[in-house]
């Protein structure tokens, strides 16, 4: 059990190039739960590895399994589903259950119309009595018709919606004198079925331009959007995408493209203050034999953030690096792409982070030749990462 003195409630600034320390989060899947219905992609219980009837007790099996491997979790989090669709009782015992392991920080994965369809004194509960601190969204995209194809019970406009409701949520608590900080995580679908490269661009544009200013000296930012999640699109087995993919009407995102988008994504993401937590397929469930077309790879986030530093020195020129070789640059477990978000450089500069570097890489770019750039630059690091993967043997790119 959770010593709750471990726990302490703070107040966090979600400012550009401020994240806050990495917290150990304890996953509890809850495959489908509240979902009306399987979107036209997805299969949870592939994904997750979890099938078992979905009860209080199987999730106290969940917490109990991870808590044998540590003790030292700062979060609990419910993923898999919707959450705030659910029924409301059995979300309150799932809180309570969470409280009762010495919890007091807890996060949700949900869709954007659970939460405008939440009232929202119940979204200030959550915050107040058990400490959510973040709500994960399935965004997935913002393209109107994408949605629809995939069968996402919501608009674009929900969307932001949602993101005003946990905000109002926010605002509330703390000017009711709360300590917690409520902020959102979005998840985005590179290549989904439906959404062009052009439309996926405009769309996160658009999403992180929702962080703003201060708000009424309430808050030191208003940055609702926190963290985000870039999950590729990939065809699994069972699903109605994989129908669609096996009758021509879908060609599926390949190694090039998913890292391009990608890359978009991390640097603007980064750029905007919001922390990427994910890139690629979590490694769990059954997800690895029953992918059907897509490209996906272990060690996905690596490469993303090898070809930013490759883009990075592009830019900057290699002379201005001071006796670094390939290894060091460009290799799988080295600082730059594991252990690290910092590269030496020569006497005029002493370290450089990831954000830094994503901040000046947007700064260089206006609009649209933001991603022209990345996308000439595509020869170059589809070359290098084709080789790298090839490398690890540790890791098999799945690529069809």
């Amino acid at each position: 059990m959770l010593d709750k003195s471990e726990h302490s409630t703070s107040s966090t600034s979600f400012s550009p190039l401020s994240f806050p320390v990495k917290p150990k989060v304890l996953p509890v899947f809850l495959p489908f739960a509240g979902c009306p219905h399987h979107c036209l992609y997805c299969q949870q219980s592939t994904i997750t590895g979890v099938k078992s009837t979905l009860s209080v007790d199987y999730c106290r099996t969940q917490i109990e399994e991870y808590l044998s491997y540590s003790s030292d979790y700062t979060h609990l989090a419910f993923y898999g589903g919707s959450f705030s669709c659910i029924p409301r009782k059995f979300r309150g015992e799932l809180m309570d259950l969470a409280k009762s392991y010495g919890f007091t920080r807890i996060r949700f994965s949900t869709r954007p119309d659970c939460i405008t369809k939440e009232p929202l004194d119940y979204m200030c509960q959550y915050v107040s009595d058990y400490g959510v601190d973040l709500v994960e969204i399935g965004v997935q995209s913002l393209t109107q018709r994408a949605l629809v194809l995939n069968e996402r019970p919501y608009n674009p406009n929900g969307v932001f919606e949602s993101l005003e409701r946990l905000r109002l949520a926010r605002l509330s608590v703390l000017g009711l004198g709360g300590t917690v900080t409520l902020s959102a995580g979005v998840q985005i679908m590179p290549g989904i079925y439906g959404e062009s490269d052009i439309e996926y661009y405009s769309g996160l544009r658009r999403l992180l331009s929702v962080n703003g200013e201060a708000c009424g000296g309430l808050v030191p930012s208003d940055n609702i959007v926190s963290t985000i999640r870039f999950y590729p699109c990939v065809v699994l087995d069972g699903t109605g995408l994989a129908d669609v993919y096996r009758s021509g009407g879908y060609e599926p995102i390949d190694f090039s493209r998913a890292v391009r988008l990608c890359v978009y994504g991390y640097i603007l993401s980064l750029a905007k203050g919001v922390s990427v937590i994910r890139m690629g397929l979590p490694p769990i469930g059954d997800a690895d034999s029953s992918i059907v077309a897509g490209f996906e790879h272990s060690s996905f986030g690596d490469i993303v953030k090898t070809v930013v530093m490759c883009l990075y020195i592009n830019v900057v020129g290699v002379s201005r690096f001071s006796h670094l070789d390939k290894g060091q640059v460009l290799g799988y477990g080295r600082f730059n792409a594991v252990s690290g978000t910092e590269l030496s450089f020569g006497s005029d500069e002493a370290r450089i982070s990831y954000e830094v570097i994503c901040e000046r890489l947007h700064k260089s770019f206006e609009g649209d030749s933001f991603a022209d750039y990345i996308r000439n630059f595509e020869g170059s690091y589809h070359r290098f990462a084709s080789e790298w993967v090839e490398e690890q043997q540790s890791c098999t790119p799945h690529y069809r």
